[in-house]
């Protein structure tokens, strides 16, 4: 199949979120530019109820709103995606995305190229309400873009990502991940395992939807068990930084005295950081605890 008559394609996986404003600023720099006429606007909504559409969104022949009440997992649901678009290149945004230049899809054209995947990266508006969630985003994923193009495969991020369509149905995100995390930590391994390009640019979305420090202890607790299973599927490597941390204790028996140490530390640190009394370095301790307590098989062949 052809994909001559759309240029790009805006591919946004959503949960129920309102996404009102995304779409606002994103239509606001397809009618202010003329270049961009050949974009296009898919949202995929996985969620009970659908989501109330603006009449400008309606009235647009290139905003097409999908409402599915079936969970599918966040893989399935940027598949479907690609599989609804037709442009040339695909742009992934999560919709809880907002661009911080008004000139955001223009600096990812610009710089599109065949079989090279862009990412544009995170930032973080100032909120010190969810403090942990807050400062872990500032300090790992807030990150320029020559500090990320140092190791381009590394924390590999779906959340604001342009690629060429290609890769993107060549490769695919693994559907068998259905628990939060990591489908985009396959996909970045899958990519330097094809040895496809990845270039970071300066090109920011502002991540607005900040999890309570409860909420994202949880889900990161649900992450680190995720990690662990795909360890012992043999799909995860050294290129994912806690796995590495946690071969290297292995190797000379530090990983025992923290299963040990877990029932207590994990606990103690879990209330505190939920609480937003704890630190970040902490909060890589209790994520390096809890791997070490689901004690994944180290040595298995990357399939």
């Amino acid at each position: 199949m052809e994909y001559q008559s759309i240029d790009l394609s805006i591919c946004i996986a959503s949960y129920g979120n309102n996404v009102g404003a995304l779409i606002e600023a994103l239509l606001g720099e397809i009618k202010a530019n003329p270049t961009l006429s050949n974009t296009e606007i898919h949202i995929s909504d996985q969620f009970s109820e659908a989501q109330p559409l603006h009449e400008n969104w309606t009235q647009h022949p290139r905003v097409h709103y999908h409402h599915y009440t079936e969970q599918r997992g966040r893989a399935a649901n940027r598949n479907h995606l690609v599989a609804l678009s037709q442009g040339a290149q695909l742009l992934f945004l999560d919709a809880d995305a907002l661009p911080v230049q008004p000139n955001f899809i223009a600096q990812y054209l610009k710089h599109a190229a065949p079989h090279t995947v862009l990412v544009g990266g995170t930032a973080y508006h100032r909120d010190h309400k969810q403090w942990l969630r807050y400062k872990v985003g500032i300090q790992k994923e807030s990150v320029s873009a020559n500090r990320r193009n140092q190791t381009p495969y590394s924390s590999f991020s779906a959340f604001n990502v342009c690629m060429d369509r290609v890769v993107a149905e060549t490769i695919a995100f693994d559907a068998n991940v259905l628990e939060y995390g990591h489908e985009d930590t396959l996909f970045g391994l899958e990519l330097r395992h094809r040895c496809l390009p990845v270039k970071h640019l300066e090109n920011p979305a502002y991540h607005l939807g900040i999890d309570s420090d409860q909420v994202f202890m949880e889900k990161t607790k649900t992450a680190v068990l995720g990690l662990a299973a795909l360890i012992n599927a043999g799909k995860i490597d050294e290129d994912v930084r806690l796995y590495a941390t946690y071969k290297k204790l292995q190797s000379w028996g530090g990983a025992v005295l923290l299963r040990w140490l877990h029932p207590v530390l994990t606990q103690w640190m879990f209330g505190r950081l939920s609480a937003g009394r704890g630190t970040v370095a902490m909060f890589d301790l209790y994520k390096l605890v809890v791997l070490c307590a689901a004690q994944p098989k180290v040595g298995r062949k990357i399939s």
